[in-house]
């Protein structure tokens, strides 16, 4: 685990109880016109083959699509639980093989992640938990 401050401990646990059930299906039940709006967004703009960094990668919805098209993914979050539902997804329909790395993290500190080495950063989830400009500067 990258160096992660007290908050973004926090906001982790909080994601592996007390909001777990919800983030596993908030996306496909309650939030389906943002689900389809931006799946069609990254199929138009992400080009299938990308290699791919997901921070915030939530259960992988997301990383199912971007995987799906051919493109390897690295993923991301500050929730232990997250990360594993979203291996779990991926393996659970034939795309494990298209993970090359899974850290838990804060996304601003992913020194875990190479410079460079991605056609495609992925990061929906995690500005909103960033509480001060200087944290979104950094994770952006």
């Amino acid at each position: 685990m990258s160096g992660m401050n007290k908050q973004h401990e926090i906001v982790g646990r909080y994601y592996d109880t007390s909001i777990f059930d919800y983030e596993s299906v908030r996306l496909t039940k309650y939030c389906p016109v943002e689900f389809a709006i931006t799946s069609r967004y990254l199929q138009r703009w992400v080009p299938q083959g990308a290699k791919v960094a997901e921070i915030g990668v939530g259960v992988g919805h997301y990383s199912k699509l971007l995987t799906s098209q051919g493109c390897s993914i690295h993923l991301v979050d500050v929730s232990e639980r997250l990360l594993d539902a979203a291996c779990a997804r991926l393996r659970d329909s034939g795309l494990e093989g298209q993970i090359v790395g899974v850290d838990r993290a804060s996304a601003t500190d992913l020194d875990c992640l190479g410079t460079g080495i991605f056609d495609v950063v992925l990061m929906l989830g995690p500005l909103y938990h960033l509480l001060t400009i200087e944290e979104r500067q950094r994770a952006v």
